[in-house]
């Protein structure tokens, strides 16, 4: 599965693993599991090097107060949304695709908002945007004079982020492409695939699994039991190949070499997101 990087976050907060199929939301199917504790123990060496959700809450409520401080001037208002300050993170969810049973039971491949989002702050998010006139709009993303605009770039500049994170997202696809060619998963998928055919399933890779045409029809947003029938083989089968633990391993130990190999870019790099979140608490601190 290709690998995904945590900030963009809303993005974090699923968290890896799937190709974009796997965002179709079966919107009429309510609540989600919490994350199990593998989900949750699947932490790379690259996440110490990203903002966490915690560290971005932080940084986005900076940017509220920022944003209603400068729209409150040209006589609008900015509601601030209250986030939590902690949050119990699975941010790699599924980076190697579905990896649990009452997911796969409930939603197939498919996903639903609180799956994506289970703390509902992109929603509240989505629903104060909604909620704007047009003037308040302009007044707010205007490109280059908005409000919220000029608060990014205030927190930026006060955060001297200049490291970007190309560098960073590069590394990590090569980190994930180059992990299924090592042995131990490169094996471990091959006994998935046998473990799926013994099931009636006739699916080489996750990833075949997962994009089967079958399940992203225009007509169908929710799963059909032939695909929750498949992802549950899926996940049995990651089960009892170990896979994702082998492939973890893998990733993790690729992920260690690429940080001694570019350690000045990687400290350089820790350093930024550390003036990130000083730059926005000094904010919120006023």
């Amino acid at each position: 599965m290709s690998g995904h990087r945590s900030l963009r976050i809303l993005l974090l907060l699923l968290v890896a693993g799937c190709s974009a199929s796997t965002t179709n939301q079966g919107s009429s199917a309510p609540g989600a599991p919490p994350p199990s504790r593998q989900a949750r123990e699947i932490v790379l060496p690259f996440d110490g090097y990203e903002l966490s959700l915690s560290d971005y809450y932080t940084v986005s409520n900076a940017r509220d107060m920022l944003t209603r401080k400068c729209m409150r001037k040209s006589g609008f208002d900015w509601e601030l949304i209250n986030r939590p300050a902690e949050v119990d993170e699975a941010r790699n969810r599924r980076r190697y695709g579905i990896i649990e049973i009452p997911v796969a039971e409930r939603f197939g491949y498919h996903t639903n908002d609180e799956l994506l989002d289970p703390t509902g702050i992109s929603r509240k998010g989505r629903a104060r945007d909604r909620g704007l006139s047009s003037e308040e709009a302009r007044a707010a993303n205007s490109p280059g004079t908005g409000c919220a605009i000029k608060a990014s770039r205030k927190l930026a500049k006060d955060a001297e982020a200049e490291v970007g994170t190309k560098m960073l997202n590069t590394l990590g696809d090569q980190a994930m492409a180059n992990s299924q060619k090592v042995p131990d998963v490169a094996q471990a998928l091959r006994r998935w695939g046998e473990c799926m055919q013994r099931k009636g399933f006739g699916y080489a890779t996750p990833r075949q699994a997962v994009n089967d045409d079958r399940w992203w029809s225009k007509d169908s947003d929710r799963p059909s039991k032939k695909e929750i029938a498949v992802a549950v083989a899926d996940v049995r089968c990651k089960q009892r190949t170990a896979l994702v633990k082998v492939w973890f391993e893998a990733e993790a130990g690729l992920q260690l070499a690429a940080i001694r190999e570019h350690s000045g870019y990687f400290k350089k790099l820790a350093e930024s997101k550390q003036r990130q979140v000083a730059a926005a608490r000094a904010v919120l601190a006023h």
